[in-house]
């Protein structure tokens, strides 16, 4: 049989590490809470954006980002909306895949 005292002495060892695990679980659960905030937040954001896009607006979403703007003037961007910018090689690219006519 098990001396009471002895299993007493057992349980207040036991105690710091019930706590520390407790403290563990309680970081846990707000890292968990904090990383569903974060990813959360930007995917709302993004929803947003998307919307904004699809409804035709996304050069004045750009214009008004101040990351891009660091990166690109509004000419600059408007350049990126000009079909002939991205069309201007198309028919060095069909030359090369069909052959010259």
């Amino acid at each position: 049989m098990s001396d009471p005292h002895q299993d007493a002495d057992n349980l207040e060892a036991m105690v710091p590490a019930l706590v520390i695990g407790g403290a563990a679980l309680a970081v846990a659960c707000g890292l968990a809470l904090l990383i569903a905030s974060r990813v959360t937040r930007p995917l709302g954001q993004l929803r947003e954006q998307v919307r904004r896009i699809a409804e035709g607006d996304f050069r004045t979403l750009l214009k008004a980002d101040p990351d891009v703007k660091a990166a690109l003037s509004d000419a600059e961007i408007d350049e990126k909306f000009d079909l002939e910018y991205h069309l201007k090689h198309v028919d060095t690219i069909f030359a090369r895949v069909f052959g010259a006519a």
